[in-house]
C-alpha cells in the first residue's frame, strides 16, 4: 500500500446538497447487536468520500486536513479532534453492505491497550433518521494518530542499523504477544503499516482494520501470518530489501538455486550471526534445521537474549528527528511521517551530534592509509601539538653536543663518571581508522553506536563516541565495550591518554595476543590482552602501558560506567596514543 497525496479541491456548487440524515456514534460498548450484524448499517445514496474535502468538520467535531490514502471507496484523512485538540486519522468508508466487515473489525480492535498500538477511537452506525446533520459523510471509523516516519519512508534512504533493526522488531513482537492472546490478527504488518514515533517507538497503524479494508480473507493461520511478517521487517530492516518483493520502494531480497531468499549477512556481512539466525529461523528454518519461531513471543524471546538491557529508542528518536528536519515541509504529504508544522530541527548537543549522519556505518571511517610519520591527516591537531616533534629534535641535538663538549674537556680523566643518555622525546601516534568493539561471543549485539567513532579522534572534545545506556554499571552479561583504534603501522606504545564522558569510568588498555595480526581481531574479547587498566577514572585520564609494548591496533575495553539519570552510560570524547 502506497501513501498518495491528492490535490485539495476547491468547494463548488456540486457540493450543495440536500441535507443527509443524521448518523450519530454508537459506542461499541452500547452495540446490542455489534458490528457483525449486518442489518445495524443501512446503505444511503451518496457516497461519502467523494464530498470529503479539506476543511470539512465532520459531525461537528473531526475537521478533515489531508488525505493520506486513497482506495477503492475509502478515504483515509489525518483530521483534527476540535474537542480534544488532538489529531486523529479518519478512515471515510462508503456507503453500501460491505462496511459490515470493516466496522466488525473496527470493534474488535477497539480493545488493543498496547501503547506501541494505534487504538480505533470511535466508529459510526446508522440512528435516528429523523434528524438532519449536513456535516455527515457517511460511515466512519476514527483512530488514534502520532507523528513520525514510517519504516518504508526511513528504509528509503538504506537500511537501518542492527540494533535499531533487532530493538525495532522485538517491539513489533512485543505488542503482537498480547493482541495475538486476544484472538486479534494484523495480516498486513508491513513498512507501510509500522512507523517510529518522534519519540523513538515502534507504532502498529490499521490492526485487524487493514486488513479489512483490503478485503482480505482470513488467512488459514494468522498468527502464523503475523510471526512471517516480522521476519520480513527483519530482513528489510537489516538490508533495505524486500522477501518477495520488490515492495515498498525496496528491491527484492535475492534468492538461492532453491528459491529461498539468501540470508542477510551474505548480502551485508556487518549483521552479526546471531541475528541473521534469527531472521532465517522465521523464514527459512529448514535450511540449517533450525526449529521454526512459529509465535510472537518466540521471536520476542529470541531477540532479547541478544539485546539484553541495550535499548534503540534514543538513537531511532534522533533518525526521526534527522528525517522529519531534512524532508521539511514535503512532509505533509504522508502518513503519519509529518510532525506538526512548527516541528524544531534536530539541535545538535555533545552527545546527540554524533547522530546528526543517521546512517552512517561502521566502515566509514577516514582513508584506511597511514599519514606521514609524526603527522594527522585530518582532523589536524593544535599547531602546540605539531611542534612537539621538532622542538623535541632540537633538544636531543642540544643535549648530544652538550655531551660531545663535556667529553673534550675531560681530557683523560677516567675516573669522571660518564653522562647520562638523554631520553628520547615523546610523540603522539596518529589514528587513522577505528572500529566499535561489542562481540556476539561477549554476549554483545555485535555493534556499539558505530556511528559516532570517529568522534573518538575527531580533536573536538565536544563530541564522543558513547555507549548505549545499560542498567548495571558492570554492563551484566558481558565483560564490556570498546573502540579499537589502528595506528596504521606497528609503534612502540608507552601511554594513552584519553578525554571521558564524565568521572567514574573503569578500562583496560589492550593489544592483540597475537604477534602484528594482518588486521584487528574483531570476534572476542580473548584476542585481546591487558597491558594497562584504570578503574573510576576521572574525565581526564593517562593510562601507561607496560614497558616494550609495540603494536598497530589498540583496545579500549571499557568495563564499568558512570551513572547517568538513573542509567548506566560512557563514552570518549578523545583518545591520544604515545611512543
Amino acid at each position: 500500500m502506497r501513501w498518495i497525496p491528492i490535490k485539495k479541491t476547491t468547494r463548488t456548487a456540486a457540493w450543495t446538497e440536500a441535507p443527509t440524515k443524521l448518523q450519530t456514534v454508537v459506542p461499541f460498548e452500547g452495540t446490542s447487536g455489534g458490528f457483525d450484524d449486518p442489518t445495524r448499517v443501512a446503505p444511503v445514496t451518496h457516497s461519502g468520500p467523494a464530498r470529503a474535502r479539506a476543511g470539512h468538520v465532520l459531525r461537528g467535531r473531526y475537521r478533515l486536513e489531508e488525505v493520506l490514502i486513497e482506495r477503492a471507496g475509502t478515504q483515509t484523512w489525518r483530521a483534527h479532534d476540535v474537542v480534544l485538540a488532538r489529531p486523529v486519522r479518519v478512515h471515510l468508508l462508503p456507503n453500501d453492505r460491505s462496511n459490515d466487515k470493516i466496522l466488525a473489525a473496527a470493534k474488535r480492535a477497539a480493545v488493543a491497550n498496547d501503547f506501541r498500538v494505534l487504538r480505533v477511537l470511535d466508529a459510526t452506525l446508522t440512528a435516528d433518521p429523523g434528524v438532519v446533520d449536513n456535516s455527515w459523510l457517511g460511515p466512519h471509523i476514527v483512530c488514534e494518530y502520532a507523528p513520525g516516519q514510517l519504516l518504508q519512508d526511513l528504509l528509503a534512504t538504506g537500511p537501518l542499523s542492527t540494533l535499531e533493526a533487532a530493538w525495532l522488531v522485538r517491539e513489533v513482537a512485543d505488542a503482537l504477544i498480547g493482541m495475538h492472546a486476544r484472538g486479534l490478527y494484523h495480516q498486513r504488518l508491513s513498512p507501510a503499516t509500522i512507523m517510529v514515533s518522534t519519540t523513538g517507538n515502534a507504532k502498529i497503524s490499521g490492526f485487524v482494520v487493514e486488513a479489512a479494508m483490503a478485503n482480505l480473507h482470513r488467512e488459514r493461520d494468522p498468527e502464523q501470518a503475523d510471526v512471517t511478517a516480522l521476519g520480513r521487517l527483519l530482513y528489510a530492516l537489516l538490508v533495505a530489501r524486500w522477501p518477495g518483493g520488490p515492495a515498498y520502494g525496496l528491491d527484492a531480497a535475492p534468492t538461492d538455486p532453491d528459491g529461498h531468499v539468501i540470508t542477510p549477512r551474505e548480502i551485508e556481512r556487518s549483521v552479526p550471526p546471531s541475528l541473521d539466525h534469527i531472521c532465517d529461523r522465521i523464514l527459512n528454518p529448514s535450511r540449517n534445521h533450525s526449529a521454526r519461531l512459529r509465535t510472537a513471543a518466540e521471536v520476542s524471546a529470541a531477540l532479547t537474549r541478544m539485546l539484553g538491557t541495550a535499548d534503540a529508542a534514543e538513537d531511532l528518536e534522533q533518525r526521526v528527528q534527522a528525517a522529519i528536519s531534512s524532508v521539511g515541509e514535503e512532509t505533509q504529504a504522508h502518513d503519519v511521517s509529518l510532525g506538526y508544522a512548527d516541528t524544531a530541527p534536530l539541535q545538535a548537543t555533545p552527545r546527540a551530534a554524533v547522530q546528526k549522519d543517521a546512517f552512517a556505518t561502521a566502515h566509514a571511517y577516514l582513508p584506511s592509509t597511514a599519514p606521514e610519520p609524526g603527522t594527522l591527516d585530518d582532523p589536524k591537531p593544535p599547531l602546540w601539538r605539531r611542534m612537539l616533534v621538532p622542538l623535541g629534535v632540537l633538544l636531543l641535538v642540544g643535549s648530544l653536543v652538550a655531551v660531545g663538549l663535556r667529553l673534550n674537556f675531560s681530557g683523560d680523566d677516567s675516573n669522571e663518571p660518564a653522562p647520562a643518555a638523554a631520553a628520547a622525546p615523546s610523540v603522539e601516534r596518529a589514528v587513522v581508522a577505528a572500529h566499535d568493539f561489542d562481540p556476539v561471543s561477549n554476549g554483545g549485539n555485535g555493534e556499539e553506536h558505530p556511528n559516532q567513532v570517529a568522534l573518538a579522534w575527531d580533536g573536538d572534545p565536544a563530541t564522543s563516541w558513547t555507549t548505549m545506556n545499560y542498567f548495571e554499571s558492570g554492563f551484566g552479561i558481558k565483560r564490556g565495550v570498546g573502540l579499537v583504534f589502528d595506528l596504521g603501522e606497528v609503534r612502540e606504545l608507552s601511554r594513552v591518554e584519553l578525554e571521558l564522558d564524565g568521572a567514574g569510568t573503569s578500562l583496560d588498555i589492550r593489544v592483540p595476543v597475537a604477534e602484528n595480526p594482518a588486521s584487528a581481531p574483531l570476534a572476542s574479547v580473548d584476542d585481546w590482552r591487558a597491558v594497562g587498566s584504570v578503574t573510576g577514572a576521572p574525565a581526564e585520564a593517562t593510562v601507561t602501558v607496560e614497558q616494550g609494548v609495540e603494536t598497530r591496533y589498540v583496545l579500549v575495553f571499557l568495563t564499568e560506567l558512570p551513572p547517568v539519570a538513573g542509567q548506566f552510560t560512557g563514552g570518549i570524547a578523545e583518545a591520544r596514543f604515545w611512543s
